[in-house]
């Protein structure tokens, strides 16, 4: 017998272990996952080809500097840094979660050459199969929770935008952070629906999603915002149920879980609230953000700042103020920034809020030309200007339709004849709620929007199911949520809550696009 044929090994291995649920449905639909599949494979490989030689952009600069550093100590590798300079290295001006930067430690392990000018196709490699591997572990979990039309869509949003493949050869973490949201959305959408149909939730299904949301935050800090919104979603799950037993089971589940969570986030809280004087959770931005992005770039520094990134020379500022006035720096850029926003309307604050919507949704290839203009196997401008119109509109032709299906999804309202729908959409808008909250409070722009991506796919099969009457999730995957199985008020009070953040999401957007046309 061949290896082909064992029963350990069934045909077309790496695909059914990939697809364990949609593999064994057969027919056409399995086909078309197959080639959905390689297509994104293809995809990946290309773009790390273009990107191999890129230099490195923006935020980049700081994981290569920290990583080395980082490297250089695990390994005693001359020259060999002090701890505290190690710890200056990870947290700098305390803007990064280390997650990224702890997965590109094995590339200056490899190469101890490893800079912006020499060997950098090890660094882009190492983040291509970084996130390769979590497209693939995301797809394997979306398609066992979830079912064969969402990982239909995973396959076409955000696999087949150009502008989303991108991102997998760099070391930003919205593509990576967005496939373990993905995850994430899965997940809680299963755990709500158990919760809902009364059962027990047990202890190490609890701590396992904790660990998956405390990966999200460790490469995303702002999704802290999420986590806390998950958390509140899913009590309140348990506090519609009858049996006080039940309920008392699960949220001390819970609170463990919580405990759990907090204790693996505290290590970071208390070495950057120690490095950078005063309470951070898990980054230091938004103080300087609001000020910076509401108040004006010119007003941060009480007043213009010197040289050309506001950004850093605010840091400074802060350091420095804050020595000469015995406080610490992010007491400091509490101060620079009350004086910044001291200004600030209603009026003047959309305005900024809308410029951000725009840029955070509107143009998905912008980031195209900054890296093609670091490429070094490609230097015929023409050619250069054929790919970017090319990614440009292939891009487009996916985002646009899955952009406004989320937006749809988003105001979409489903009664309570269908629970498990009605979870679903719940799903959708709260996590769509807490992405959606950076335009609010710090600059948004196309390099932010692989974040949500994912849940753009999500969504898009959402209405799908919804459309065609589909159950969601594979076959014996999931209670069934029948409306005699929980109390009558809970559809109700499911369909209110629907109701208010739809007309919510209504106004907001009605102002946004108000302030725009303005």
């Amino acid at each position: 017998m061949s290896i082909a044929d064992s029963p350990s090994r069934p045909r077309h291995w790496p695909l059914t272990y990939i697809f364990p649920t949609s593999s064994g449905l057969g027919g056409r639909w399995t086909t078309v996952i197959y080639g959905l599949f390689l297509a994104g494979v293809a995809l990946w490989i290309l773009n790390y080809l273009f990107l191999a030689t890129a230099r490195h952009q923006g935020d980049e600069d700081n994981y290569l500097f920290a990583s080395k550093v980082l490297a250089n100590w695990l390994l005693q590798r001359p020259p060999v840094p002090t701890l505290a300079k190690v710890i200056d290295a990870v947290v700098d001006n305390g803007w990064f979660m280390p997650g990224m930067l702890l997965v590109t430690v094995p590339a200056f392990i490899a190469d101890p050459l490893l800079s912006a000018a020499n060997h950098i196709w090890l660094w882009r490699l190492n983040s291509a199969l970084l996130s390769f591997a979590v497209w693939i572990w995301t797809l394997r979990r979306v398609d066992l929770l979830l079912g064969q039309t969402f990982t239909i869509a995973l396959l076409i949003c955000p696999t087949l935008i150009l502008g989303w493949i991108l991102f997998t050869s760099t070391i930003f973490g919205e593509v990576v952070g967005g496939l373990l949201i993905a995850v994430a959305f899965a997940q809680a959408y299963r755990l709500a629906l158990i919760l809902l149909h009364q059962d027990r939730v047990d202890l190490a299904t609890i701590l396992r999603f904790e660990l998956l949301l405390l990966a999200v935050v460790y490469v995303r800090g702002n999704a802290i915002v999420l986590v806390f919104a998950i958390h509140v979603f899913l009590a309140v799950m348990v506090l519609l149920a009858d049996r006080r037993e039940f309920v008392l089971r699960n949220l001390s589940n819970s609170l463990a879980g919580v405990l759990v969570f907090a204790a693996l986030l505290a290590p970071w809280s208390l070495l950057v609230s120690s490095k950078l004087g005063g309470p951070v959770l898990t980054t230091s931005t938004l103080t300087l953000s609001l000020g910076i992005t509401f108040g004006g770039a010119n007003q941060i520094c009480f007043g213009p700042c010197p040289g050309d990134n506001t950004w850093r020379e605010a840091v400074k500022f802060s350091r420095e103020y804050g020595r000469a006035h015995q406080i610490s720096e992010l007491e400091a850029q509490k101060l620079m920034t009350d004086y910044a926003l001291r200004n600030v309307t209603y009026t003047s604050y959309m305005k900024r809020v809308a410029h951000n919507f725009r840029s955070f949704l509107s143009t998905p290839t912008a980031f195209f030309d900054r890296f093609a203009s670091g490429v070094k196997s490609i230097t015929d401008k023409d050619v250069l200007a054929a790919l970017s119109d090319l990614v440009k509109y292939a891009s487009l032709a996916v985002y646009v339709p899955v952009i406004l299906l989320l937006l749809c999804a988003n105001v979409w309202i489903v009664t309570p004849r269908n629970l498990e729908m009605q979870v679903m959409s719940l799903c959708v808008k709260l996590f769509t709620l807490c992405i959606f909250v950076q335009p609010f409070l710090h600059p948004s722009h196309a390099r932010y929007w692989p974040l949500f991506a994912p849940l753009m796919g999500l969504s898009a099969a959402f209405l799908f199911n919804l459309a065609f009457a589909r159950r969601l999730g594979p076959a014996g995957v999931f209670p069934d949520l029948a409306a005699a199985s929980v109390r009558p008020r809970v559809g109700t009070f499911l369909l209110v809550v629907q109701a208010l953040y739809s007309a919510m999401f209504i106004l907001m957007a009605f102002q946004i696009c108000c302030f725009l046309i303005a």
